[in-house]
């Protein structure tokens, strides 16, 4: 076995590590989504590593799975969004949409441009130019979808649990070093870039056995949230709750 296919295979294994972590913890009822998406995302990683990459069957896998990973990932992203605000219904419809929304427009627009990009240089690789500018715009989206929801958190005193917090900065990491190889992968002479590659597989590894590491059990576990004045943090909630009732109200219109 090369050093590829053991990075690969240290890497699938460091998710099932993360997953077998949250079922222990109970947390696989609270967050199903990101379950389901390490799930899929672990056997295709186990698949890929099992079979030799010339192989055809290699090729065909790995199409299968980018848009199983895609509508998995898409639904992990909006099931965090909505427990980052549970107590927000207008907010978390508006989140929920925008996540769609976004990585519908993203995925056609860059789809759209792919075409004016394809120089027909590499026989063969026309369908898997496109998956790896769709898979590179739908992990980008969504990880600026998370990487944004994060910066508007931070401005508001929403006592959300620790688990929650891991789990939107320990996915969109995962997810933002995904897109950045795949965008480097899609410019590379034969849509392969190994050193890029290995360094992303080995990022993800370690981001993973972290994000299990610092995960805790429900009842162990306390509210974390940003420290506020308490008359500043008023106004903020107070800022929040207009917000969400705005949102509501168009969402009824």
């Amino acid at each position: 076995m090369n050093a590829v296919r053991w990075i690969s295979l240290a890497t699938a294994a460091a998710g099932t590590i993360l997953l077998v972590r949250i079922l222990l913890l109970g947390q696989g009822g609270r967050f199903p989504a990101l379950a389901l998406y390490l799930g899929q995302h672990i056997l295709w990683g186990y698949a890929l590593t099992a079979i030799p990459q010339r192989h055809r069957v290699y090729l065909l896998i790995y199409e299968l799975s980018n848009p199983v990973e895609w509508i998995a990932a898409t639904w992990c992203v909006v099931h965090l969004l909505g427990k980052a605000f549970g107590s927000y219904p207008g907010i978390r419809t508006m989140s929920r949409w925008a996540t769609w929304g976004a990585t519908t427009i993203s995925v056609a627009s860059t789809l759209l441009m792919a075409r004016f990009f394809w120089s027909g240089g590499i026989r063969g690789k026309r369908l898997l130019f496109y998956f790896e500018v769709a898979d590179r715009s739908v992990l980008l989206s969504l990880a600026l979808v998370v990487i944004l929801t994060l910066a508007f958190l931070s401005r508001y005193p929403l006592q959300l649990q620790g688990n929650t917090w891991a789990c939107l900065i320990g996915f969109s990491a995962v997810e933002l070093s995904l897109a950045g190889v795949r965008l480097v992968d899609s410019l590379a002479p034969q849509l392969s870039a190994l050193p890029v590659d290995h360094a992303q597989l080995i990022l993800e590894t370690c981001t993973c056995l972290t994000w299990a590491w610092v995960l805790q059990r429900e009842g162990s576990q306390a509210p974390a949230h940003v420290i506020f004045h308490h008359s500043e943090e008023q106004h903020l909630l107070r800022q929040l709750d207009a917000m969400n009732g705005i949102l509501r109200r168009a969402g009824r219109s």
